[in-house]
């Protein structure tokens, strides 16, 4: 071989593996984009989900119903309240606590009546009433708290991009 045949075969491989390397980067890059407005998208639908929860939830306690409140959609939102501010977090901490206070005294309504009616008697008409009162007083603001944050520059640029960048 000659010089020029080298030289020739040395810049090919060099700008090869100069177009490997840089398009392995670029689709790495654009995977991570992809990946972070796909969890982005679905931190979102999650956060919207807890706020319809919390409206049926609301209704619930408004009625003093002896229904357990809905915290599905809740609990698997949690993990989001880490991007939240401290305001933010505080009030969703707060309805979560509220909910599951009324869920406790909503299983201890419902024992306390299944033992009654195993001894033969009527059980009242009991309803959770300070835990309904505690659930109405922290749902909205925590509703808000969720608006609030769905509004923050966390997913502005996930609003203008339609979930893709």
């Amino acid at each position: 071989m000659d010089t020029v045949e080298i030289l020739t075969s040395l810049g090919s491989a060099a700008i090869g593996a100069a177009a490997a390397v840089g398009g392995g980067y670029w689709s790495f890059r654009r995977v991570a984009r992809e990946s972070r407005q796909e969890q982005l998208g679905a931190e979102v639908a999650a956060l919207r989900a807890v706020d319809m929860e919390l409206a049926v939830a609301l209704e619930i306690a408004e009625e003093r119903s002896p229904t357990a409140l809905p915290t599905q959609m809740l609990v698997a939102a949690l993990p989001s309240i880490h991007h939240m501010t401290d305001a933010q977090r505080a009030k969703l901490i707060e309805y979560s606590q509220s909910a599951l206070r009324y869920n406790g005294r909503v299983e201890r309504l419902v024992a306390y009546g299944a033992g009654k009616r195993a001894f033969g008697r009527t059980p009242g008409a009991e309803k959770p009433e300070s835990q309904a009162v505690r659930v109405l007083a922290a749902g909205p603001p925590a509703s808000q708290a969720i608006s609030d944050h769905l509004s923050s520059s966390r997913f502005r640029a996930q609003e203008r991009t339609g979930g893709a960048a």
